[in-house]
This record gives C-alpha cells, sequence and structure tokens, in this order.
C-alpha cells in the first residue's frame, strides 16, 4: 500500500508538469500523416503510401516555415507575418518554382477565413506529443463536404494554421492533431516530436537554382501536373 501511494504521488506529479509547462515561444514540430483511409479501393491504394510522411515545421517571433520532402518532390514555404509576405519554393524532380506573394494577396484565402468558425469544446481533452489539448472543430457552410476537427494547444505560441486553404483564419491556438474529412477520403496528422531548439538555417531563404513566378503561373503549371497549386 504504501509503494502503491508513491507511484500514486509519482504519476501525478508527472501529470500535473506536463499539463502547467511554460508556453513555447519558439521551437521545431514535426507533423506525421498518422493515419489515411478511404473508401475507395483505388484512393486507398493512391494515397496508403502517403501514410508515415512528415513534416518539418519551425517558427519564432511573427516568421514560421514549413519544410515537406517526399522524395519526388519538396517544398518549403516561409511566411513573415511582420512584413506581410510569403516566399515558397518547390522542387518537382528538379524543375523549381520560387513564388513570393505578400500574405494578403489571395482573397480567396480571406473569404474562406470570414466564412468558418472555430467552434471549441475546452471539456474534451487530450494531450498529443506531451502538450494539453482541447477539440475543436471547423464549420463552413460554403463546405458542407469538407470537415476539419482536431485537438489544439493555446500552449504554443504559434499564429500558424497547417490547414492548407484555411491558413488566414486565425485559431487561438496551435493544432496538434487535426483530421481532414472529405466525401472520399480521411487523413490526420499529428504531432510526433517539439522542440524547443531552432535551426536558424531553416529560416534562411536560398532560391539559387530556381525560377521565380507568380502565384498564376504557379498555379497553372500545377494544374498540367494535375495539382491545385498551394
Amino acid at each position: 500500500m504504501k509503494n502503491l501511494g508513491y507511484i500514486f504521488i509519482l504519476l501525478f506529479t508527472t501529470v500535473s508538469i506536463s499539463w502547467g509547462q511554460a508556453p513555447l515561444e519558439q521551437g521545431k514540430i514535426v507533423m506525421e500523416l498518422t493515419d489515411i483511409s478511404s473508401d475507395n479501393p483505388q484512393m486507398a491504394m493512391a494515397m496508403g503510401g502517403m501514410k508515415g510522411m512528415k513534416t518539418e515545421f519551425n517558427f519564432k517571433e511573427d516568421i514560421h516555415v514549413t519544410d515537406m520532402d517526399m522524395g519526388f518532390f519538396k517544398m518549403k514555404v516561409i511566411i513573415d507575418k511582420k512584413n506581410n509576405k510569403m516566399d515558397m519554393l518547390n522542387d518537382a524532380m528538379g524543375n523549381k518554382s520560387w513564388i513570393e506573394a505578400p500574405l494578403d494577396a489571395d482573397p480567396k484565402a480571406s473569404q474562406i477565413a470570414d466564412n468558418t468558425t472555430v467552434n471549441k469544446d475546452k471539456s474534451k481533452t487530450k494531450e498529443v506529443a506531451g502538450f494539453p489539448c482541447y477539440y475543436f472543430e471547423f464549420s463552413n457552410p460554403d463546405m458542407p463536404d469538407l470537415k476539419v476537427s482536431g485537438y489544439m494547444t493555446e500552449n504554443i505560441k504559434s499564429t500558424a494554421n497547417l490547414v492548407q486553404g484555411f491558413q488566414a483564419l486565425d485559431l487561438g491556438g496551435f493544432m496538434l492533431e487535426y483530421s481532414i474529412t472529405t466525401p472520399e477520403i480521411t487523413m490526420t496528422t499529428t504531432a510526433v516530436e517539439i522542440s524547443d531548439e531552432v535551426d536558424e538555417n531553416k529560416f534562411v531563404l536560398n532560391t539559387k537554382g530556381y525560377t521565380k513566378m507568380t502565384m498564376d503561373e504557379y498555379s497553372e503549371m500545377m494544374q498540367k501536373f494535375g495539382g491545385g497549386g498551394f
């Protein structure tokens, strides 16, 4: 009984430290595509190979950087909110492009943000990568077939929104796990590594060998490859 008491105290102390940690002002977060499923067999086969894919996110002050490496396709996005600037570097099998644009250049992004409500349920909690999180869900009447939900924390001080198309939406927290569900597919991305260490090289924009183009030119190029752009 005495040993059980010690174990209880140890567990309680561990949980208290984990859930009472100081906010993270800068650092690195590794996100992993932890689950992907579809009722469509062809879709499931085509997308199944993406499971386990990781994206590295680094942030400090008003700048955050996203690095994604799929082998045949690499993308680096640097968002500088203070200077209202975005730089995106893409390397598709050696075809390198650089897009530089103001953050508020896309009126569609602002419209999506204005029409989206972030519903939060702080009574529904979960710990993700050691951080206390609560449930959230997006609601947008213009997108009835799309569901975005997951768990966010207020202990990571970054204003970044990692869901493509919703980058202009202010969450009031940082999502450490989120699922995107459409009629054909469901994908879940989860934080698997969080550190307060910052690699300054991640924030350096190296455009050597990249062809500069506008967002419209990039979108047109991606459509030829069967993609939708950024």
